[in-house]
């Protein structure tokens, strides 16, 4: 035991404990996780014996340990060493002190890791109202534990619970930290997964829409996630089949998305040809023909002509001819669609089936009343 300390840098006034658990903390920065389990399993013994299994320093290792341990996914042996931290920790400092409290939330945390949902969030509602005693009902760490609860409700399906207990929490932030608040605006983001995964479309556009502003101040017009928040909204507007109001989103996303990506971008042409099929939707037929038609020399020209994105708006540009009963010119493109879907994607790809079923249709002759 000696040995090992005289073996640690530090302060000479450093206790040889002291001088261990500066060492093990530099061996954790660099990685070499396997090197300090090996150590700490052949010294701790010796160190628990002298000193005693609760002593502060003790527990400090024990705690570099299980990082060790979680860091090569050792995860039952975590659990082990983590339970064993919590009864001392519980016996030396109390149940609610912050340290005791920590270590019950790495639990549920590996628990969670270990897809035992059912005991993380068992773990979770017993510390929440310690976390509310401690540190105030409305502080930034107890309204993480909360988030942590909604995480494991969402994993098991439970996401109606999930939606009720983020929604409380995003209440909060909203008041205590605002709008514009990082931690908010992921509480926003998360919340509004869970009520998508509900079906509760209307309630998820009108959360958007309310939060769209305070997202476009914090992080500006043009930046990733505004532009993802965006997106969500037109996704949700198709569900509800509100067309219109997913054009006048996807105009405003496309403009957005050209300054920021530039016109070619994957992104910009995604969005354009979904601007096509929501004005074929409203039977705008010749508007949805010519942006088609713009999107494919642009894709044709960034991508290639064989890339599948390309290829999709070969098919939707021979949907939108066939609607007008351009029919000479949609079969063009929709040979051109399948037979790229055939050889980049297989025959078997949903896409080549979609082209080779309009493929059909176009050349079957029609049956006269």
């Amino acid at each position: 035991m000696m040995d090992l300390a005289a073996r640690a840098p530090g302060p000479a006034d450093e206790s040889p404990l002291e001088k261990v658990t500066w060492l093990m903390r530099s061996l954790e920065v660099l990685d070499r996780h396997a090197d300090v389990e090996a150590l700490l399993r052949e010294y701790l013994p010796a160190f628990i014996k002298t000193y005693g299994q609760d002593h502060g320093e003790v527990l400090k290792l024990q705690e570099i340990l299980i990082e060790a341990l979680m860091a090569q996914n050792k995860h039952a042996e975590a659990e082990k060493e983590s339970r064993s931290v919590i009864a001392a920790e519980t016996r030396v400092l109390g149940p609610e002190a912050k340290e005791t409290l920590k270590a019950r939330s790495a639990l549920a945390g590996l628990l969670l890791k270990m897809e035992r949902e059912a005991e993380a969030e068992g773990e979770l509602r017993q510390i929440l109202p310690l976390y509310a005693r401690v540190y105030g009902p409305e502080s930034d760490t107890t309204l993480r534990q909360r988030m942590l609860l909604a995480t494991v409700l969402s994993n098991q399906d439970k996401n109606a619970e999930a939606c009720k207990e983020l929604s409380e929490v995003l209440d909060i932030s909203l008041r205590v930290l605002g709008a514009e608040d990082m931690h908010t605006q992921t509480q926003i983001s998360l919340l509004l997964l869970l009520l998508q995964s509900e079906d509760r479309g209307e309630e998820v556009t009108a959360q958007l829409r309310q939060h769209l502003p305070g997202f476009i101040k914090t992080y500006g017009q043009d930046h990733r996630r505004v532009l993802d928040l965006q997106q969500a909204i037109i996704a949700t507007l198709v569900t509800l089949e509100k067309y219109a109001e997913a054009e006048k989103e996807s105009r405003s996303l496309i403009a957005a998305e050209t300054r920021a990506l530039g016109p070619e971008a994957p992104e910009t042409l995604k969005s354009r040809r979904t601007l096509a099929a929501l004005l074929t939707q409203q039977h705008k037929e010749a508007e949805a023909e010519n942006e088609c038609r713009q999107v494919l020399a642009l894709s044709e020209r960034s991508l290639g002509a064989e890339h599948p994105e390309t290829l999709s708006t070969c098919y939707h540009l021979a949907a939108c001819l066939a609607v007008q009963k351009k029919t000479k010119e949609a079969l063009k493109y929709a040979q051109r669609a399948y037979a790229g879907r055939l050889k980049v994607l297989g025959r078997d790809h949903e896409d080549t089936r979609d082209a080779n079923e309009l493929l059909d249709r176009l050349t079957k002759p029609e049956t006269k009343a």
